[in-house]
């Protein structure tokens, strides 16, 4: 299976290395967010 994951950086490293480790699925593809400026105000 070929996928393509989107995820928050933070929330989401756990699960896509999981991902990684199943055989029968092919990470062809990873969309984040970028990161917020601090102190935007």
């Amino acid at each position: 299976m070929r996928v393509v994951y989107l995820g928050t950086p933070e929330f989401a490293v756990a699960p896509l290395k999981k991902l990684l480790e199943i055989d029968k699925i092919e990470i062809v593809g990873v969309v984040t967010n970028k990161d917020k400026k601090v102190g935007r105000k």
